[in-house]
């Protein structure tokens, strides 16, 4: 009997699988063929030289003088100025599939190979954030912020906000704005994984299938087993696994590629590096 719940029963044998099983079954479910989908699906195809021109713009309006006074304009206020390049870089560009964690790995250059990797990013911007929320940050000058890390969330923001068609401050009043934003490329990477089957639902579906399930009775050596799984794939109830007892998919399932059920969201409390949780 197939269940979804991990029992404490028989049998003893669990297997713990993650992205190596399925591109061990020629699943390409690594980061950077995602970001590689989601560059040529969604994202502005001039993203790099828009970066480029947003924190040029940045730079050269830390502080303005008036009256013999200085002063450094707020983050939100230069995001909203008409001299401001982003909107006529994006043109009329208007994306509600794009987040900010979309933005955030585009624009880093060490994400191409590992999902450690995101979670290292991941890590990185909640620790980042720890002593000012995003909120927070819109209030402050560029000029005051004291790393390239924040500054750079800057910018991400900015770009964000056009592609919404969004003030920033109403784009990130929801205190879950970063969980929410997670949940979104989550979402996204889901439909990438569905794209992967339905293009070619004769023959790469078919094969997926087929390599996982001889791959699954390997690992198993034909006896009844548990799965706790880390994808967002469930091969094993896709073929006729006899011998699977109960399984779990951590972060939830795209469902069969054949329908439309999705199931994708992250667990707060499941997200962890080695020793601690971080969101």
């Amino acid at each position: 009997m197939k269940t979804n719940e991990l029992e404490p029963t028989n049998p003893e044998k669990l297997l713990v699988i993650g992205n190596g099983f399925d591109l061990a079954c020629s699943l390409k479910s690594n980061i950077s063929s995602y970001l590689d989908y989601a560059k040529n699906k969604f994202m502005p195809q001039n993203f790099a030289v828009i970066l480029k021109e947003v924190q040029k713009y940045f730079d050269e309006n830390q502080s303005w003088t008036e009256g013999g006074q200085t002063g450094q304009p707020r983050v939100e206020s230069l995001i909203g100025n008409p001299n401001n390049p982003t909107a006529r870089l994006l043109g009329n560009v208007i994306s509600e599939r794009i987040n900010f964690w979309d933005l955030l790995f585009a624009e880093r250059k060490n994400i191409d190979k590992e999902w450690n990797d995101v979670e290292s990013e991941i890590k990185d911007v909640t620790e980042g954030l720890k002593t000012i929320s995003i909120k927070e940050l819109l209030m402050k000058s560029e000029y005051s912020l004291n790393s390239s890390q924040l500054k750079s969330y800057v910018l991400l923001l900015d770009i964000l906000s056009k592609l919404r068609n969004e003030f920033p401050s109403n784009l990130v009043e929801d205190d879950n704005f970063l969980i929410n934003e997670l949940q979104s490329f989550e979402n996204n990477f889901a439909a990438y994984l569905q794209e992967q089957f339905s293009s070619e639902i004769h023959s790469g579906y078919r094969d997926y299938l087929n390599e996982s399930e001889e791959l699954l009775q390997r690992l198993s050596g034909d006896s009844e087993y548990n799965i706790l799984s880390f994808n967002y794939t469930q091969p094993y109830l896709w073929t006729n696994n006899e011998h699977l007892h109960t399984y779990k998919n951590v972060h939830g399932h795209i469902g069969r590629p054949d329908t439309d059920e999705v199931d994708c969201k992250i667990n707060p409390n499941a997200v962890r590096t080695k020793k601690i949780s971080f969101l």
